[in-house]
C-alpha cells in the first residue's frame, strides 16, 4: 500500500473520530446542559470547564455552535479521502489541505474566545488536534502529488 493511500486512510480514520468528537459536543450543547447542572465529564477545573465554555455564545458562527459545522464537515472530509482512496476522485489533497486549513480557522477562533473568557473545553481542545493532523497529513500528501511527474 502506497504512503498516499495510508494518509488518505489515516484523514478518513481521524475524521471519523472526529465526526463522533462533535456529535457527543453537538449533544452536550442542546441536549445536556439544557437539562442538567450537573457538571460534565469534561469539567475538570474552573479553566478546563466544558459547562462554561460550551456556552459561550461568542464562539457560535452565525448563531451555529462550531463543534455543530464540524459534525457536518467531517463526513464531506471522509468522502473525499475515501473516494481518492478508491480512485475515484483526483485532486484531492490539496481539497483536504483546504478543509484542514478552513477547520483550523474556525477551531482557533473558538480557543480564542475561549481563551478570552479563561475556560476552555477539552473536547474542543482535541477537535484542534484532529483537524491540525487532517491538515498535516493532507499537507503531506500533497507534497508527494507534487514531487511525481
Amino acid at each position: 500500500m502506497s504512503i498516499k493511500k495510508i494518509l488518505l486512510l489515516a484523514i478518513a480514520l481521524l475524521a471519523l473520530i472526529g465526526m463522533g468528537n462533535a456529535a457527543y459536543v453537538t449533544y452536550l450543547t442542546f441536549v445536556k446542559l439544557p437539562s442538567t447542572t450537573a457538571p460534565l465529564i469534561c469539567d475538570i477545573n474552573s479553566a478546563w470547564n466544558c459547562s462554561q465554555a460550551l456556552q459561550l455564545t461568542e464562539a457560535y458562527i452565525l448563531g451555529v455552535p462550531s463543534c455543530t459545522i464540524a459534525f457536518f464537515v467531517y463526513p464531506v472530509i471522509i468522502a473525499i479521502a475515501l473516494l481518492g482512496y478508491f480512485g475515484r476522485m483526483n485532486r484531492y489533497f490539496p481539497i483536504l489541505a483546504l478543509l484542514g486549513i478552513g477547520g483550523m480557522a474556525l477551531n482557533g477562533y473558538v480557543l480564542a474566545v475561549d481563551a478570552s473568557f479563561g475556560v476552555y473545553c477539552l473536547l474542543c481542545v482535541l477537535c484542534g488536534i484532529i483537524i491540525t493532523l487532517i491538515f498535516a497529513s493532507a499537507l503531506t500528501g500533497w507534497s508527494l502529488d507534487r514531487k511525481q511527474p
